[in-house]
């Protein structure tokens, strides 16, 4: 069992989130028009900065606290990512993670929650 977490970025044009309609988006891996592409390489650098840096997702000794899979069809619109967060480091990854995303223009979906974080 994880702690369960979506990103994505929400389309500038989209006059909400529209939250339910995206998850249903994404549970069929198909982009939304209220999404948006970002750049997904330079967020995972920047989280795996923040959480160890490289030696620590490098080596296969040092554990990292969470999993994470980068959605990126060729030719979709939009792109997004999951993430999978052992319990026992939801408290110091969740708040951290989702800052971050926010720095970077992108709302994050709690599953557990069903709260949607970084919405304008």
């Amino acid at each position: 069992m994880s702690y369960d977490l979506t990103i994505w970025k929400r389309s500038a044009r989209a006059k909400s989130t529209m939250t339910q309609e995206v998850l249903a988006a994404i549970g069929e891996d198909a982009a939304h028009p209220a999404m948006a592409r970002f750049d997904a390489h330079g967020f995972i650098r920047d989280l795996r900065a923040k959480f160890g840096g490289e030696e620590r997702w490098s080596n296969e000794d040092l554990a990292p606290p969470f999993m994470f899979e980068v959605v990126d069809f060729t030719g979709t619109p939009a792109n997004w990512i999951s993430v999978n967060i052992g319990y026992g480091d939801v408290a110091a990854v969740l708040p951290e993670l989702v800052k971050l995303a926010t720095e970077h223009g992108l709302v994050v979906f709690d599953w557990q929650t069903e709260k949607l974080h970084g919405e304008r």
